[in-house]
Parts: structure tokens; sequence; C-alpha cells
């Protein structure tokens, strides 16, 4: 028996993957998933000491997402 549900997911991935893991969240999204949180948005961050701002504001978005 097949079940039609929807879920909340969240896509992890490393950031030179980058075209992969949007392949996965078109995908997901085409199924009527939704995606919680899309990090790749941000490119990145590293060295994070170098992007204090935007890796503070990325580590806030997560921990409200998920």
């Amino acid at each position: 028996m097949w079940y039609n549900f929807r879920v909340k997911v969240f896509v992890s991935g490393r950031i030179h993957d980058q075209q992969n893991i949007q392949k996965a969240f078109d995908a997901l999204r085409k199924d009527g998933h939704e995606i919680v949180f899309d990090w790749t948005i941000y490119g990145n961050l590293k060295p994070y000491d170098k992007n204090p701002t935007r890796s503070s504001k990325f580590a806030e978005e997560v921990m409200l997402a998920v």
C-alpha cells in the first residue's frame, strides 16, 4: 500500500556539491515536501572567523529551522 504524505526535510551536504543538493531540493519539493532551511544560499562561509556576521546569522537560522 502506498501512502501519500508530506514531510519537512533538512538536507545536508557539502557546499562544493551545491548543484546536486539543489537537485535534491527540487525533487523533494516536486513531491510536495517542505525544505525547512536552504543553507546553500549562504555559500561558503569558511573560514568562519573571516565571516563572523554571516556565520552567526547562519547558525541562528539553522537552529530555528530544526
